[in-house]
Order: C-alpha cells, then structure tokens, then sequence
C-alpha cells in the first residue's frame, strides 16, 4: 500500500507558525510515524468485519 505524507509541506507550515526547524521535522516525522502505524487496508478492514459480522 502506498501513501503519502507531505513533510516537506507539514514541516514548512510549522516554520510559518514560528516552530523552530528542527522541531518542525521531528514533528513531522512522529505524525507521518503515527498516520502510517494507524492506517488499515480494504483487506484487514473486510477481514475484521469477516471475523465480528453477527
């Protein structure tokens, strides 16, 4: 599965907010981190409703 986290764009946004550049990367960094660990694929999402469907 591909998908696609703008840090470039996440971090320059935060440099525009007055967040220091090294902060702004490791927050960017944590966030794509966090997005990728919590996303779920058409295929485990249909196989957790196989496994519940009452």
């Amino acid at each position: 599965m591909t998908f696609a986290f703008d840090t470039l764009g996440y971090t320059k946004a935060r440099e525009a907010a007055g967040v220091a550049r090294t902060q702004a990367e490791a927050r960017a960094t944590a966030a794509r981190n966090i997005i990728v660990a919590e996303l779920v694929t058409k295929t485990d999402l249909n196989d957790a409703l196989e496994r519940y469907t009452l």
